[in-house]
């Protein structure tokens, strides 16, 4: 799985040095990404940090704006009768 962007591969990154054992000196919520991640089996988890953390940089936006419109709209709740 790819990044979608630098922010997330940064701290992707960071969550797998850490799950390697490479850096122990992260803070609280770099340990709890690699966790999470870690909660799904050992191998698998540090398979799936490595595929985010080794996404290239290029042609990715720093971060990402999350845009909710396409999932829930107005019309959705409205009462049929």
């Amino acid at each position: 799985m790819p990044s979608k962007s630098k922010s997330q591969q940064r701290l992707m990154g960071a969550a797998y040095a850490y799950a390697t054992g490479k850096n122990k000196d992260v803070p609280e919520e770099i340990k709890n990404v690699a966790k999470s991640f870690m909660k799904s089996g050992k191998k698998k988890g540090k398979k799936a940090l490595r595929d985010f953390a080794k996404t290239k940089h290029k042609s990715l936006p720093e971060k990402i704006k999350e845009n909710f419109n396409h999932i829930l709209s107005f019309d959705d709740f409205k009462c049929s009768e």
